[in-house]
């Protein structure tokens, strides 16, 4: 393991999204199958079955199991569509710094499948930044509305179940499952 330091600060408003996109690209190539990275689609699914795990300690977080179980058909769908693209897998403001020559990711989860999961972590997570349907949709330009609009639903009911069994976060939990909710209206119905 190594550690060294990045002299800059975590995002900030300034951070456009093309920035955004043009450093996730940088990030976002092709990796051959004997690479031995984690994939994506197995990865969602123990998030998926962690959440369904915590769901009888989420209390009334807006997330049921026939949610979760729509979550599950899309995350299989989303994740079979043969995207082979290596993931940041964790891409928030404090996990980007901005420096004189650019963004720098940091702390990457080393996944390999659809590069509209990034975007989608990102759209969560950057609400300080700009509202997360913003973000979906801006990035979704590049990625594909549906697709980003798809993981940040099937990501949003794993981090609602999650954020309620563990009692945090209140306004994230309800934010979260609302995503969730409009981003699966239409899956298994």
């Amino acid at each position: 393991m190594a550690t060294f330091w990045i002299s800059g600060r975590t995002a900030d408003p300034e951070i456009s999204p093309g920035d955004l996109v043009a450093t996730l690209d940088r990030i976002h190539i092709d990796v051959p199958e004997t690479a031995g990275l984690r994939l994506l689609g197995p990865h969602v699914r123990r998030h998926l079955d962690a959440a369904r795990g915590r769901l009888s300690r989420a209390g009334a977080c807006g997330v049921d199991e026939p949610l979760l179980e729509r979550a599950e058909h899309l995350a299989v769908a989303l994740a079979s569509t043969g995207h082979r693209s290596y993931l940041h897998g964790d891409v928030h403001p404090t996990n980007v710094v901005t420096t004189g020559t650019g963004l720098v990711l940091l702390d990457p989860k080393g996944l390999v499948g659809d590069p509209a999961y990034d975007a989608a972590v990102w759209s969560l997570k950057a609400d300080k930044l700009m509202p997360r349907r913003a973000w979906i949709d801006l990035l979704g330009a590049d990625y594909g509305r549906d697709r980003v609009a798809g993981w940040a639903a099937i990501v949003g009911a794993c981090h609602a179940v999650s954020y309620a069994a563990h009692g945090k976060r209140l306004d994230r939990v309800r934010a979260y499952a609302e995503i969730a909710r409009e981003g699966l209206a239409a899956v298994g119905a």
